[in-house]
């Protein structure tokens, strides 16, 4: 669409907040693009702000969740660890898991 441009960013922050596993703190593995947006977007962007919502029988709860960049060190545990994930993933689709 002609338009697609103009929201083009949204999306990408949509996307990105969608992917988000808050509980666990992670983003899928196979998707850099969304880590490359909880990085170097959205910690240093001063109008985004990533709210939480926990709703259950007893209310509901707003929080604010702050993104911030990691250290080389935690980013490389982090690459790891993604990377041992998507290497049992294809392992266990060779074994039909």
């Amino acid at each position: 669409m002609w338009f697609d441009y103009m929201i083009r960013a949204a999306d990408w922050i949509a996307g990105t907040g969608a992917a988000w596993d808050r509980k666990k703190n992670r983003v899928p593995g196979d998707q850099r693009k969304y880590l490359r947006m909880l990085e170097n977007v959205i910690p240093s962007a001063d109008n985004i702000v990533v709210v939480h919502l926990d709703m259950n029988e007893s209310g509901m709860q707003f929080r604010r969740i702050v993104a911030v960049r990691k250290n080389w060190f935690m980013r490389t545990i982090n690459d790891f660890v993604n990377a041992m994930r998507r290497l049992g993933h294809r392992v266990g689709t060779w074994f039909g898991k």
